[in-house]
């Protein structure tokens, strides 16, 4: 019969009809080529479903209550099986092998004598033993993985049976109603259990985020964490991002947003002195131990920061920048010009570049008094790199010159 009609007067629908008819509601599975197959799964629901709980020092575990879709697959068109789990079950595990360690599966299990000559119709929540060299059994028809545990060699009750903490793999995979969201345990169990089709959504538990199909790809319509630029390329090519798709950048520690062409940063990159720097006697520049900040390539960015800082005026204090290949930077530093003896004297205002070394003037002769050289620019980071604040005494000299700490750079992204 071509057509199956659900709920037709008593005697007129058949048990396989019924299993046909409350199928469509469930997702379609994916590669199969018949529409019957379904993708089968726990139901979600409050936490502990179908948990396997070991007793230690025993080869006996419980396996939780759940709820659970099942494809019939004895034949095309058996039709799927809702199957309730409503208490907990007992399942004890045989003693290890000599050798090997062996792998046992628990799994749920429907039998159905009219599709697979078990002679039994009925449901049940079992450990499928693995075979003598370790390996794990194939599945039988019908039936759901739920946990495969590892019983070393020789684990018996006798040697103390088997750490729970440890021989547990959970193999547990969920469903959903059609047009729900499905949690998946990753990109491969989404991708091998369902068709797809526009709207599709899951949950990537291994992502803890959500997906929706949309034109031939997954795409993520929330922000989803990435550990880096490779790892947002790998998670979100360039191919399925979608204009306003954003992303938290764990390295940099900012938001990125798709304008449709590139990933932008969203915010303000932030770097801030934790603590005093000195150079002493030493007209070589060294690198600022904290003013440094990641670019990636092709960004322009509004420079803003003050400099706190220390020096004799015999000493004064230079600063440079050096940067990613192929960045520019225009800017300027309004602070005590290096000409001044005092700390109302001079200040230099004049354009500078990245390549530029002006020098900061000292206000005393000594390095006690406090000073400041706000910032203002405009840096184009090139090629992506690293920007980082270099500086020296502009002349040696036995008392130190002083960055000191809370002097921060920030950079706000504007193209």
């Amino acid at each position: 019969m071509a057509v199956h009609v659900l709920a037709l007067k008593s005697g007129a629908t058949t048990a396989q009809q019924h299993r046909l008819g409350l199928g469509v509601f469930m997702p379609q599975s994916s590669g199969s080529s018949s529409w019957f197959q379904r993708r089968s799964g726990l139901f979600p629901g409050a936490a502990g479903l179908g948990d396997l709980v070991g007793t230690t020092g025993t080869m006996q575990a419980v396996v939780k209550p759940f709820s659970a879709w099942i494809n019939g697959t004895s034949n095309v068109t058996q039709g799927g099986y809702s199957f309730v789990n409503g208490t907990d079950v007992t399942l004890t595990f045989d003693p290890g092998e000599a050798a090997v360690a062996r792998v046992d599966r628990v799994i749920a299990r429907v039998k159905d004598d009219a599709f697979d000559a078990s002679g039994v119709q009925d449901g049940f929540v079992e450990v499928l033993k693995g075979g003598s060299d370790g390996t794990a059994a194939a599945l039988p028809a019908s039936a759901l993985l739920l946990w495969e545990v590892t019983v070393p060699a020789g684990a018996s009750v006798g040697t103390g049976g088997l750490n729970w903490n440890t021989v547990r793999a959970d193999k547990r995979r969920f469903t959903a109603v059609s047009g729900g969201m499905i949690p998946v345990v990753d990109a491969a169990d989404r991708d091998s259990s369902l068709s797809f089709y526009d709207g599709l959504t899951v949950w990537r538990r291994d992502l803890r985020a959500q997906q929706v199909y949309h034109s031939g790809a997954w795409r993520w319509p929330t922000t989803i964490a990435v550990t880096n630029a490779a790892d947002r390329n790998l998670k979100v090519p360039s191919t399925v991002a979608t204009t306003g798709q954003q992303v938290w950048r764990s390295d940099s520690r900012m938001l990125e947003a798709w304008d449709g062409a590139r990933w932008l940063e969203q915010g303000a990159l932030l770097a801030r002195k934790s603590a005093d720097q000195t150079v002493t006697n030493s007209t070589t520049v060294v690198d600022d131990s904290d003013l440094v900040l990641t670019l990636p390539p092709g960004g322009l960015y509004e420079l803003s920061g003050m400099l706190i800082y220390s020096a004799h005026m015999d000493a004064d204090l230079k600063i440079m920048w050096s940067g990613p290949a192929n960045a520019t930077l225009d800017w300027s530093c309004r602070a005590l010009h290096s000409a001044s003896d005092g700390v109302d004297g001079l200040q230099f205002v004049d354009r500078q570049t990245i390549t530029s070394m002006p020098g900061l003037g000292g206000g005393a002769a000594n390095n006690t008094v406090v000073l400041t050289g706000t910032l203002h620019g405009l840096l184009s980071s090139g090629d992506g790199g690293t920007l980082r604040l270099r500086w020296a005494q502009r002349v040696a000299n036995a008392t130190g010159s002083i960055l000191r700490a809370s002097s921060y750079v920030l950079l706000r992204r504007v193209g």
